[in-house]
């Protein structure tokens, strides 16, 4: 019987040979937090890879975990994926977003007179302010060792937070492969 703390003879196993994997997962945070990151998080898809002699038939060939960080701003960062076979790639996201002066909107503040005219505004306005539209998905390119590129596009749930409020989305690897529903969310 394991001492209490101690993991089964299975569990060694798993870990020896995910090793890498389960270190990055468990440094992550700590990592993250040293590199002066302030959201991290985590993920994970499920690899397809085209079968030979089937045009368009997928076969599913294990998970794909992927581990992202980003600094203040999380609308870009750094994003790692690692694939069933042992392949990993490296890359950057980003969030595709606009900033447009507030001073911009002054023909529609100040439309139709009255009390709502330009010399009126509905409250104080200085016209020097910006203000941020958020697109709703977040884009990452990635690359392995030997060339292999990846790319992804994530559909986030919260297009504010960026991947720090979570996302789901599908990529595509050069090499004709595919990672379905991709769930990534941050690390607490």
């Amino acid at each position: 019987m394991p001492r209490t703390g101690s993991f089964s003879r299975a569990g060694r196993r798993l870990l020896s040979r995910r090793r890498g994997r389960w270190m990055i997962w468990a440094l992550a945070p700590a990592a993250a937090s040293w590199m002066g990151c302030h959201h991290a998080g985590g993920g994970i898809g499920e690899l397809r890879a085209p079968v030979p002699e089937t045009p368009g038939i997928l076969q599913r060939n294990g998970h794909v975990e992927f581990v992202w960080a980003s600094g203040s701003d999380p609308s870009k960062g750094k994003i790692e994926a690692f694939l069933p076979d042992g392949r990993r790639f490296r890359g950057s996201f980003v969030h595709p977003r606009t900033v447009q002066r507030l001073s911009s909107y002054d023909l529609y503040w100040g439309a139709g007179g009255g009390p709502w005219s330009a010399a009126s505004p509905w409250y104080p306005w200085s016209g020097g302010h910006f203000t941020t539209h958020y697109g709703g998905t977040a884009l990452a390119h990635l690359e392995a060792r030997d060339g292999t590129r990846m790319r992804c596009e994530f559909t986030l749930y919260r297009p504010d937070a960026g991947l720090a409020g979570g996302g789901q989305g599908d990529c595509q690897l050069s090499t004709n492969e595919e990672v379905f529903d991709a769930v990534l969310h941050e690390r607490s």
